[in-house]
């Protein structure tokens, strides 16, 4: 696997919120080995409820941009007022969507088509923490 510089950043916490339980599991394992952890939610009111209970300590959201497209722009909104600082990186299988478009006119710090290898995440994650 050839992952981009070096991405052991120490105890980084990840802030995922994707519907696929097997994305999710797949995630957490190959940030594990790079010294990231996870945290995960399937839903708006979930992502919203951990969201506001860790922000100080999540360094980079992950949003199925996709997935309950409504649910997803009124998340990142959300996430932007409890810390408009936040880095948010949209996956979504069609960049084309409303959705995708919306986040990206509001400033997300990165995009992942998916779907993705887990090198492109641990790279755009890489990529985004380091811009900051």
């Amino acid at each position: 696997m050839k992952v981009s510089g070096d991405l052991r950043r120490g105890t980084e916490l990840i802030f995922m919120v994707e519907p696929d339980r097997a994305i999710k599991d797949l995630a957490r394992d190959m940030l594990r080995r790079y010294g990231y952890s996870l945290l995960s939610a399937c839903d708006k009111r979930e992502a919203v409820s951990l969201y506001r209970k860790h922000a100080e300590e999540i360094a980079v959201v992950l949003i199925d941009a996709l997935s309950d497209c409504e649910g997803r722009g009124e998340l990142f909104r959300a996430i932007r007022e409890i810390n408009p600082g936040a880095r948010v990186i949209a996956t979504s299988r069609a960049p084309q969507n409303g959705c995708f478009l919306d986040m990206l006119r509001h400033g997300v710090a990165g995009y992942l088509s998916k779907p993705y290898r887990m090198t492109d995440l641990l790279n755009m994650v890489g990529r985004v923490l380091s811009a900051h």
